[in-house]
């Protein structure tokens, strides 16, 4: 069997893609879904359907290993959560898991228990349990279990300066409200962006502005803006030190919220002197195999050579980062 659409729509969720070269935390040559082959080059980009087939040639021994060490018959969905499971996890931990005894012993719904117990990694020295992680495995559970694509993403990211206790999640650039000052403003910000020699952002990534602005439910809903244009430069050092820590991570990071208008920042009870509203501080979260505390201490030791001075502050799922010039924070 070949990996089928749903399979690798839930792969690629959690691998992440990457359209140019770069260099994980191990120093190695990395692009598309985690390909480390020699498209892998320095200076190489490729589109997105080269990287899918990147993956589809990746996957291959993932696949073997399913159709080696279950003898169960399955669905494709089955296969499918199998393949993304062993993709993560390696064929050996397949080969000696209690998911292959009690699959091959006619145990469906016992196998599919199983997948939530494959949830933590080793952080300093420990075994610990990873958001990143239980999410994956749940997602592979359902697909296991229903033939159906669930990402188990909301809820757990909370708004540093928010009160209300809503989760917001990140938003697109297209819900960013009103451009500020005349001309073509997105064009105009995103050459500003890309003249900072930025590896791992987009431009429109920092025009998210925060989930109440998109949530309807939500006394902000539609009130933030976009960044006046004479603050672009502000949030320059904040976000040359996050695309120092993608690097550090080998792994995406997410921008929740970054500039907030003083109407938005009041309506979701900001700090009065909020970093957002001078465009200097951006929430995120990052698909990794650590946590916020990890996040922070590589941020720390980003800060401490000279990149930026300013916050990390750290939440339960996400941390908060600024230029404000007075270092606080671990």
């Amino acid at each position: 069997m070949k990996t089928g659409a749903k399979g690798l729509e839930v792969i690629k969720h959690f691998e992440s893609l990457e359209l140019k070269a770069y260099q994980d935390s191990a120093g190695v040559w990395t692009i598309g879904y985690g390909h480390t082959g020699s498209a892998a080059s320095k200076g190489n980009t490729i589109t997105e359907a080269e990287a899918e087939a990147l993956l589809r040639d990746d996957l291959d021994d993932a696949e073997t290993d399913v159709g080696r060490f279950i003898d169960a018959d399955l669905k494709q969905w089955e296969f499918d959560a199998l393949v993304s499971f062993t993709f993560n996890v390696g064929g050996g931990a397949l080969s000696k898991s209690t998911l292959r005894r009690k699959l091959n012993a006619g145990d469906r719904p016992g196998a599919a228990e199983e997948f939530l117990r494959w949830n933590k990694a080793t952080v300093g020295g420990k075994k610990v349990e990873l958001a990143g992680l239980t999410r994956r495995r749940r997602s592979e559970r359902h697909l296991f279990l229903t033939d159906e694509v669930k990402f188990f993403e909301k809820g757990g990211i909370v708004d540093p300066d928010a009160t209300d206790g809503a989760p917001p999640t990140a938003i697109s650039a297209a819900s960013a409200g009103p451009a500020s000052g005349g001309g073509d403003y997105l064009s105009d910000f995103a050459a500003a962006v890309e003249s900072w020699g930025l590896r791992h952002f987009r431009p429109t990534e920092l025009l998210a502005l925060g989930a109440s602005h998109a949530s309807p439910g939500s006394p902000a809903f539609g009130r933030n803006s976009r960044p006046p244009r004479d603050m672009w430069d502000n949030i320059r050092p904040t976000i040359t030190a996050l695309d120092q820590l993608r690097h550090v991570l080998g792994a995406p990071v997410n921008i929740l919220s970054a500039y907030r208008n003083e109407d938005y920042n009041r309506l979701v009870a900001g700090a009065a002197d909020s970093q957002h509203m001078s465009f200097r501080a951006i929430d995120f979260y990052a698909k990794s195999l650590s946590g916020p505390s990890h996040w922070a201490s590589a941020l720390a030791d980003i800060r401490s050579s000279g990149v930026f001075s300013g916050a990390i502050l750290t939440y339960d799922t996400f941390v908060h980062i600024d230029c404000r010039g007075t270092d606080i924070g671990p």
